[in-house]
């Protein structure tokens, strides 16, 4: 009965900050800063994919960015467990 995320997968829906599907991950990396975590994607290891992560203050919501290495391929926003689901949020 709660929305829990919200995938965002085409471009032209920015984040309040101004990051965008489609985006360099110099520039997501410019908008958020060191508040960003960067770890390996879960389906392309060794091959650039990363997951971009950034926790509110309390940790109880997320942003997730999933990049092919060099732009953001899409986003997603939500419960700070939601955003961590590897494949969406069913």
């Amino acid at each position: 009965g709660r929305v829990a995320r919200i995938d965002v997968t085409k471009r032209g829906i920015e984040t309040l900050s101004g990051a965008a599907v489609g985006d360099l991950v110099s520039k997501v990396h410019a908008l958020y800063g060191g508040r960003l975590r960067a770890r390996d994607h879960d389906f392309g290891s060794g091959e650039g994919m990363q997951y971009l992560t950034m926790f509110s203050g309390d940790r109880h919501y997320g942003i997730r960015f999933e990049t092919d290495g060099e732009r953001v391929t899409e986003y997603y926003v939500g419960t700070a467990e939601a955003v961590q689901f590897i494949e969406d949020c069913l």
